[in-house]
C-alpha cells in the first residue's frame, strides 16, 4: 500500500515537473521569438499620410452658441426654482450648471473671461449643496442628495483650480441671525 501510494506520489511530481519546464519553454520561445512580417499592419508611405489629413471643422457661427447658452442658463434656472421647492434631484442642477460652464467656455477667448465662468460655476455648485444640505437637514431630501452635491461642488473647485492654477476663494461665512436677548426671569420659591 505504501509503495503503491509512493509511486503515486512520484508520477504526480514528474507530471507537475514536465507541465512546468514546457511552460518556462513556451514563455521563452514566445516572448525571445521576431515578430513576423505578416503580423505588422502595411505602413502607407509617408507622403500618402499628409494627404488624408482629417478636414476643417467648419467654425461654430456665435449666434447658434450664443442661443446655447440661454437655453443652459434657462434650464438650470427652472431646476433651481423646482428644487428649491422640493422637486427634483441637486444632481439635476449640477448638470445644467456643467452645461451652462461648457456653453460659456466655447464662447470666451481671454482667460479672465474663462476664469469667471469657472467661478460662477463653482459659486451655482456651491448653492446647490448648501440647498442639498438644508434639505437633508429638514428631512425634505436624502443625505446621500447632499453628500453627492459636495462631490459635483468639490468637482468645479478642481477644474477651477486647473484652469487658475489656485483655489477659488471660499464662500463668504454666512452670519448668524442674533437672538433678541431676552431677561430671564428668577424665580423665588
Amino acid at each position: 500500500m505504501f509503495v503503491t501510494k509512493l509511486k503515486i506520489a512520484a508520477l504526480v511530481i514528474l507530471a507537475v515537473g514536465i507541465l512546468a519546464i514546457s511552460g518556462v519553454v513556451t514563455h521563452h520561445a514566445l516572448t525571445a521569438a521576431p515578430p513576423r512580417e505578416e503580423e505588422q499592419p502595411p505602413q502607407p508611405p509617408k507622403s500618402d499620410r499628409k494627404a488624408e489629413a482629417a478636414p476643417a471643422i467648419p467654425k461654430v457661427p456665435k449666434e447658434l452658441l450664443e442661443r446655447r447658452l440661454e437655453a443652459a442658463q434657462k434650464v438650470y434656472k427652472q431646476k433651481t426654482e423646482r428644487y428649491k421647492s422640493g422637486i427634483g434631484f441637486p444632481s439635476e442642477l449640477f448638470g445644467w450648471s456643467q452645461r451652462w460652464v461648457e456653453a460659456e467656455l466655447a464662447l470666451k477667448d481671454k482667460k479672465e473671461e474663462r476664469l469667471a465662468a469657472f467661478k460662477a460655476h463653482v459659486d451655482r455648485t456651491r448653492e446647490v449643496e448648501r440647498l442639498a444640505i438644508m434639505h437633508a437637514k429638514t428631512g425634505q431630501g436624502m443625505q446621500s442628495d447632499a453628500d453627492a452635491a459636495t462631490y459635483d461642488r468639490i468637482s468645479a473647485e478642481i477644474r477651477f483650480f486647473q484652469a487658475a492654477g489656485k483655489l477659488p476663494s471660499p464662500p463668504p461665512a454666512i452670519k448668524p441671525v442674533p437672538r433678541p436677548k431676552t431677561p430671564r426671569k428668577v424665580i423665588e420659591p
